[in-house]
């Protein structure tokens, strides 16, 4: 059987690379052979509670994209603590965490995919 996989997204401040993000996650997976997929943006404000559009941004795309979601805490929040929260949020059987900068390669998001389920963990690292 396929696995699932849930991409958790943190985005701060990310407004101006979220969508080329999300696009290549979305290509990535789509060409992984998984049986079903989810990407999950998590978004907060600065600590003044402003933010750069980044929350609105990822509500278009979750609006625009089935198999995206997206989550916005009106609150400050580091990196850790989204990622539980889509930990908390995450639908599938197994769960990656894939920066919202677009500094992750497709093709590395593509070889996590393809080798989800072979092992407990699967771990990226930039050289």
């Amino acid at each position: 059987m396929k696995p699932t996989l849930s991409v958790i997204m943190p985005a701060y401040m990310e407004a101006q690379n979220i969508q080329a993000a999300v696009a290549s996650t979305v290509r990535a997976l789509e060409k992984s052979g998984l049986a079903d997929y989810e990407i999950i943006i998590l978004t907060g404000n600065r600590p003044d509670g402003t933010n750069d559009g980044t929350p609105e941004i990822a509500a278009g795309l979750a609006q625009s994209l089935l198999r995206v979601r997206a989550i916005h805490n009106q609150d400050f929040s580091q990196m850790g603590a989204k990622y539980w929260h889509g930990v908390q949020a995450a639908k599938f059987d197994y769960i990656t965490l894939v920066p919202s900068d677009n500094e992750t390669e497709e093709e590395t998001v593509s070889q996590i995919a393809r080798r989800t389920g072979e092992a407990e963990m699967i771990i990226s690292y930039t050289v």
